[in-house]
């Protein structure tokens, strides 16, 4: 995966990452909940993190294999290889 590719991915997530985050704290406000702002964060994170690791990431990634004209399968072979590790 090429460095723009890489600030691409990380860039999409962010933009699905923000909202999120935004309309989790703006219903702790309409419901009138008012709950420490850690425990506010935690709910948060606990409700973004499985969000971004099981719906955006897959398909932020198979966008960007789109746009390389691969697989999303592919993507992630290209990354894996490129990351540090034992060599085989």
């Amino acid at each position: 995966m090429t460095r723009r590719e890489s600030l691409a991915l990380t860039l999409l997530i962010w933009v699905c990452v923000y909202p999120s985050v935004l309309l989790i704290s703006y219903g702790f406000q309409w419901l009138d909940i008012d709950w420490p702002k850690w425990a506010v964060i935690l709910v948060s994170t606990a409700c973004t993190v499985p969000l971004i690791e099981w719906i955006v990431a897959p398909r932020v990634q198979k966008l960007i294999a789109a746009a390389r004209d691969d697989t999303r399968a592919e993507l992630l072979q290209d990354k894996a290889e490129d990351a540090d590790g034992p060599a085989r």
